[in-house]
């Protein structure tokens, strides 16, 4: 697919962004100094969530990663994870058919608790499938509260409609109103008109979304140009998926299988170091990462002690670095 901007308009408009969107931000709002501590050892620092009252680590264990692994390697992600101070988590009902759930029921929960937010979500296409899957995770979990629920994978503007029309929402409403849901939100990677759908509808039960937040995104159907602005403006909490486009920037997809004819940006253009920072610098409140070792999250966390916000400048010149192989949409094959 052809670029719609020259190159000066492309730079043009990604300084526009920055700016609009102020992600240079305050330093407050982006240092990872932090103090907290409890009984487990230091915190990593924390973000607010939009308007929830959620202030989850600015590091999230995803969770589809988690249910892959062995029992006796899902036990040391997690172990370690709270080592190094992340106390927010990521699962689903559909991931592994529950196995996510099921590990951090075993591993999470019943150990650290007391100490973690949990976000878990479901494809329910009604509100009949939607409380199975929510009554499915609570035994999954072992928990009586979950602190964050969504909406999961929303595909099209008919989808949303679809879910909204057979109960979805109403039954998400129902078990924030018996205090079994803390928060509401959802989560989409497809079609940010998706997005931009269900925002428009100014619904004040959602209060968050998981999306793509990556240098490929905004050179090809962009839910940053589309879709942030938005959910500032409505203070809709912004939690950052696919940094690494799913492997895309390594020429890769899920699980490591090679995509033909899509190139590497990284290390050949961009470091994963600088991919994370610049998903870092715009007003998200975490980065969902999955890892399949308890010593990745090490080597991930790095790029999190070590982040500096970065300037409009510098986020411009690495969205152009990316653009010739992002624009093709091949980097990104997860969107419609």
């Amino acid at each position: 697919m052809a670029s719609p901007y020259s190159r000066r308009q492309f730079l043009t408009r990604s300084a526009q962004l920055s700016s609009a969107l102020m992600i240079a931000g305050s330093a407050k709002a982006y240092e990872n100094s932090s103090e907290e501590s409890d009984s487990f050892g230091k915190i990593l620092a924390r973000r607010k969530l939009g308007k929830t009252s959620l202030n989850p680590t600015i590091y999230t264990v995803g969770g589809w990663h988690v249910g892959r692994q062995s029992e006796l390697n899902a036990q040391g992600i997690i172990d370690n994870a709270i080592k190094q101070g992340i106390r927010f988590f990521d699962t689903a009902n559909m991931y592994q058919n529950g196995g996510s759930e099921r590990h951090y029921g075993k591993f999470l929960t019943p150990k650290y608790g007391k100490h973690v937010e949990i976000m878990s979500k479901s494809t329910a296409k009604n509100g009949d499938q939607l409380i199975k899957h929510i009554e499915q995770s609570f035994e999954s979990l072992k928990v009586d509260q979950i602190d964050l629920f969504m909406i999961h994978s929303i595909a099209s503007e008919s989808d949303v409609d679809s879910r909204l029309k057979n109960g979805v929402l109403e039954v998400l409403q129902d078990y924030k109103k018996q205090g079994k849901i803390k928060h509401i939100g959802f989560s989409g990677h497809r079609d940010f008109k998706a997005h931009q759908h269900l925002l428009n509808k100014k619904l004040p039960d959602i209060e968050a979304c998981l999306m793509p937040i990556n240098l490929a995104d905004p050179s090809y159907k962009s839910f940053i140009n589309n879709t942030i602005n938005i959910m500032t403006e409505q203070k809709i909490g912004i939690l950052a998926m696919k940094s690494l486009c799913n492997g895309g920037f390594f020429g890769n997809g899920k699980s490591g299988r090679k995509y033909k004819d899509v190139p590497s940006v990284i290390p050949d253009k961009v470091s994963i170091a600088q991919a994370h920072h610049f998903a870092l610098s715009l007003p998200i409140s975490t980065l969902v990462s999955g890892v399949d070792s308890p010593e990745q999250i090490n080597a991930n966390l790095k790029n999190i002690w070590e982040f500096k916000a970065l300037s409009k400048k510098e986020q411009a010149e690495l969205i152009e670095l990316c653009r010739s192989a992002a624009e093709t949409g091949k980097m990104e094959n997860f969107k419609a």
